[in-house]
């Protein structure tokens, strides 16, 4: 695993994204397992992230498939007064919860655990 995490049982994943100055953004990213603080990533346009879990937007009305990686296309403020992500082509534009998605990632840790 990957800096500060000594349970070695789990794999990055966000677990808040902070505005920047300039439309830059800064995603935390914790440990799934212990919940373990572990290091940030800038964000920007055309990044890819991977989901680790199946997560719905904003509306619900669309669902990411574990394991799915997608292309960020945008930033933007959700319900929750959150920084969300929203990905372009997805099955519309919609914005998405940075909770569970993950900039560095381990694929076989994350379609295996919990199945």
């Amino acid at each position: 695993m990957l800096n500060n995490c000594s349970c070695n049982k789990g794999f990055p994943v966000i677990s808040e994204v902070e505005s920047k100055v300039s439309k830059a953004f800064s995603a935390k990213h914790c440990c799934s397992h212990c919940s373990a603080y572990l290091f940030d990533v800038d964000l920007s346009h055309g990044m890819q992230l991977i989901a680790t879990d199946n997560i719905a937007n904003s509306s619900n009305e669309y669902v990411v498939p574990k394991g799915r990686l997608l292309r960020i296309s945008a930033f933007g403020e959700i319900t929750s007064s959150s920084t969300g992500l929203i990905f372009a082509g997805l099955l519309t534009v919609g914005a998405f919860h940075p909770e569970g998605f993950a900039a560095h990632w381990d694929i076989n840790k994350i379609l295996v655990e919990g199945s």
